[in-house]
């Protein structure tokens, strides 16, 4: 990692260590260098934080839709939730969108 001392060697993570002083252990020099760079670091991301990625157009086509966000990329597509209509049939009218409920008819004597 460029800037920051790294005690041991981990070649999967930050590769070899830079900062083994006297006996092993950092310097306080060191310490206090990694530190200030971290600040510096953290700081300029306060100071100058990267856009943010917001949703810029949802399009659907029949049961799918897809989220298309500002930096050109997009989420999906996702399966729209459908309800089941029962009750209703070809010969029946009804409103777009009407939802009948189910009564069961009661059976039987009283």
């Amino acid at each position: 990692m460029d800037g920051i001392d790294f005690k041991t060697t981990d070649n999967t993570k930050w590769g070899a260590g830079t900062g083994a002083g006297t006996g092993g252990k950092m310097t306080d020099t060191q310490i206090d260098i990694n530190f200030w760079n971290l600040l510096q670091r953290i700081l300029g991301l306060e100071e100058s934080p990267p856009e943010a990625i917001s949703i810029d157009t949802i399009t659907v086509i029949g049961d799918k839709f897809q989220i298309n966000l500002t930096d050109g990329s997009h989420q999906g597509p996702f399966t729209l939730p459908s309800r089941a209509r029962s009750g209703h049939g070809p010969s029946q009218w009804y409103l777009s969108g009407q939802v009948r409920p189910h009564v069961p008819r009661l059976t039987g004597r009283v």
